[in-house]
């Protein structure tokens, strides 16, 4: 946390939270992940959220958050994700992204 000014370390941060997601995700199918890299992820989001909640990323960190949500079963606090992006006027292209998750989760 020295570096909380550093020019960069909003990228820092997000790209930790990205590195972290990833490491959380089984994309090789049938392999149980310890709940640990879940939270480790969940964290790093909340964390950036809390840094910069106005952030360059924030969209990006809300979709990455809600689809993490969305794979623990966490469909309600998955949704307030993704409308959350559906708010951020700045960023329309996110609408092609939180939509159809809303809808999947409605259905």
């Amino acid at each position: 946390d020295e570096f909380l000014e550093h020019p960069r370390a909003e990228v820092a941060r997000f790209m930790v939270a990205r590195s972290l997601f990833s490491q959380s995700v089984d994309n090789y199918g049938g392999m149980v992940l310890p709940q640990v890299r879940h939270d480790r992820a969940m964290k790093a989001f909340a964390d950036y959220r809390a840094k910069y909640p106005q952030g360059r990323f924030i969209g990006d960190v809300l979709g990455w958050e809600g689809g993490l949500l969305m794979r623990h079963g966490r469909a309600a606090e998955a949704l307030r994700c993704f409308a959350e992006q559906l708010t951020l006027t700045d960023h329309p292209e996110l609408a092609r992204g939180a939509i159809p998750m809303c809808d999947t989760i409605f259905k």
